[in-house]
């Protein structure tokens, strides 16, 4: 039996989806597992990182609400927005349409088995469209003015007055010594971001980017290692605590 167009199709369909899951398969174990492993050197650091200084200040503003810690100095009374008041329901008229059941009737014809024919009704029920006025509820309302307290008050919050960023390409990151000045000020060390460059033979120099405890690990004459896939892309980049 010569198999039909369907059958043929329904096989290609299926020959096609098996032969793009073998290609994934192929390409995730060829780019994702087939890696060797190539030993890189340190060729250099780059860091650099902030100094805060904050203030604590007494802001002055104003609001529908005071938050807390905020000491209300003046408020007076403001419409926000409408308030809408239900009033009842109204009984609305509107043109619709809708459909009524009619009979269509029919006339049809069996075979008797021996050589004669008779007829049987074979009508069937359809619905008819037809334009009509339904009614619908429709809710009745006004809408009054919603009064609310409008605050002016005083505030105390930390608020930055200086920020002073240091780099370096050492493997010493050090931050500015600028310190506060009097009770109302304080010193805020932000991290920022350490970068160790390499060299290698493939994929080529690259850097990449690290936390300051891992970068820190960093031997500048160390040499780490790297997994790279057949196209020289990194998988795996080199490990602080790693050889």
């Amino acid at each position: 039996i010569e198999p039909d167009g369907s059958s043929l199709k329904k096989y290609g369909i299926i020959g096609g989806s098996l032969l793009a899951v073998a290609l994934v398969i192929f390409a995730i174990w060829f780019f994702g597992f087939n890696t060797h492993k190539v030993d890189v050197h340190v060729t250099g650091f780059a860091w650099n990182q902030s100094v805060s200084i904050e203030e604590y200040q007494t802001f002055h503003e104003q609001g529908w609400s005071c938050p807390s810690g905020g000491r209300v100095t003046n408020q007076e009374i403001r419409q926000n927005g409408n308030d809408k008041i239900h009033d009842g329901w109204d009984t609305v008229p509107y043109s619709s349409t809708c459909y009524k059941s009619e009979y269509h009737s029919k006339t049809c014809y069996r075979n008797n088995g021996n050589g004669s024919k008779s007829s049987y009704e074979c009508g069937s029920s359809v619905q008819v469209p037809y334009s009509c006025t339904k009614t619908k509820q429709v809710e009745r309302y006004h809408y009054v003015p919603h009064m609310q307290n409008w605050y002016w008050y005083d505030i105390d919050r930390w608020t930055q007055i200086l920020l002073k960023q240091t780099s370096g390409t050492n493997h010493t990151p050090v931050y500015d010594p600028v310190q506060p000045d009097g009770d109302k000020q304080r010193r805020i060390e932000i991290p920022g971001t350490y970068t160790v460059n390499f060299s290698a033979e493939d994929p080529g120099p690259f850097s990449h980017e690290y936390d300051l405890k891992s970068w820190l690990l960093f031997n500048p004459e160390g040499v780490y290692q790297i997994e790279v896939n057949p196209v020289h892309a990194i998988i795996t980049y080199p490990n602080p605590v790693l050889p």
